[in-house]
């Protein structure tokens, strides 16, 4: 459970610090970089900062697929499953949302319902090639 948690500590402190140094007013769009030598320093010392947090991303990301992405391991359905059932939550989500409501009709249908019915179509493709090459049904999954 250590390293698992670890991956994803590091991965969202990778994330989430760029977006703090931004959201919380110590660096804008009209900051001028230039003003003072202090300035000038604090510049490389972000920089730096982004450069030291660089490598623990990535080590967060490549921990994460190999712990807390392997949702094969509890059943080889669960992955096909889960992508459909999270990339229609996101759809909804949009929807109820109003996302691209300055796109036209159709238009915003394709984005809203294009991922989503694509992701469906290859999950129900793997959840059939599991069960005619390997046998592996959603049934014995659930033990019935």
């Amino acid at each position: 459970m250590g390293k698992p948690a670890g991956a994803l500590l590091a991965l969202v402190v990778t994330l989430a610090v760029p977006r703090l140094i931004t959201g919380l007013g110590y660096v804008d769009e009209e900051t001028n970089w230039t003003a003072s030598a202090g300035r000038v320093a604090l510049l490389f010392a972000l920089g730096a900062f982004m450069l030291w947090l660089a490598p623990f991303g990535l080590y967060g990301i490549a921990q994460s697929l190999v712990h807390v992405f392997r949702t094969a391991d509890l059943h080889e359905t669960v992955p096909p499953l889960l992508a459909t059932l999270l990339v229609w939550e996101v759809a909804l989500f949009d929807v109820f949302r109003g996302a691209y409501d300055g796109v036209p009709f159709g238009v915003r249908v394709a984005f809203i319902l294009g991922a989503p019915l694509t992701v469906t179509a290859v999950a129900m493709w793997e959840l059939r090639r599991l069960r005619t090459r390997h046998g592996i049904t959603l049934r014995a999954a659930l033990l019935r």
